[in-house]
């Protein structure tokens, strides 16, 4: 019977280290120039990245925010090296609310997300169709005056063909260029607010359309954009009493919930 015990405690003892051994947070903010230190190797960590093995090494003034996987939010801000088992001792907001947690729990997960892929500069998007698009991604709500739209270059081709469709009356214009991305801006014919769109890219002039990868974006006019502002309430709350501007709250909400203003 004692060998049953001691057994059982080993295998949640191997468990629990495995667990504390997979932690990994999410780089949310940094400020001031923290690096990370893996074995040899030291390198600047910002803001995307992922901590999950070797120390945080911080210095005078520097400040490193960091999000787990239930959306709890960490600060590191003394002058020292942290471990990724120490950062548990550094939360902030234990009285955060639920929904805000849900937040920022898919903030984490987001991050975690685009760095297994960071490296791809084409990914499969079905049936063999190369995805090349990077931003406005798929699903995107904008209210912004003008409209950068960027793609992974591809180095066998001189021209790209930028596509952009209006989804309501199902319209189509056509951009022919030489870089990896374009600049919009609002007008009243090209782009108008209170309308939906569909961007894409082609290596050829008259490509077949069922083989291009579209991002579809909702472009907001005043009373939407509000409206959408209401449903990010507690974010914005949540990320302003954190310290973080105006500029860098407009950042978070565009890359991470897809709310570009």
């Amino acid at each position: 019977m004692e060998k049953l015990f001691l057994s059982v405690i080993f295998v949640l003892l191997v468990a629990t280290s495995n667990q504390l051994s997979a932690q990994e947070y999410a780089v949310f903010k940094t400020k001031g120039a923290p690096v990370l230190a893996i074995k040899n190797t030291t390198k600047p960590i910002k803001k995307g990245a992922v901590f999950s093995e070797g120390n945080l090494i911080l210095k005078a003034k520097d400040t490193v925010i960091l999000l787990d996987t239930k959306g709890l939010m960490y600060q590191l801000d003394q002058a020292k090296k942290y471990t990724v088992s120490e950062v548990k001792e550094y939360q902030k907001d234990e009285d955060k609310e639920g929904l805000s947690k849900k937040y920022f729990s898919y903030v984490w997960k987001q991050i975690n997300d685009k760095n297994r892929t960071k490296n791809h500069t084409g990914n499969v998007y079905r049936e063999g169709i190369m995805d090349f698009l990077i931003t406005p991604l798929d699903s995107t709500a904008i209210a912004a005056n003008e409209i950068n739209f960027v793609w992974n270059e591809n180095t066998e081709e001189t021209y790209t063909y930028f596509f952009l469709k209006n989804k309501r009356n199902n319209t189509m214009v056509k951009i022919k260029t030489e870089g990896t991305s374009i600049t919009l801006y609002q007008n009243n014919s090209l782009l108008v607010k209170g309308e939906s769109y569909a961007w894409g890219i082609a290596y050829e002039k008259y490509p077949d359309f069922n083989r291009v990868k579209f991002n579809s974006f909702d472009y907001l006019n005043q009373f939407q954009e509000e409206e959408r502002s209401k449903d990010y309430f507690i974010v914005i709350e949540e990320l302003k009493s954190n310290g973080f501007s105006s500029e860098e709250i407009d950042e978070s909400l565009c890359e991470y919930f897809q709310f570009c203003r």
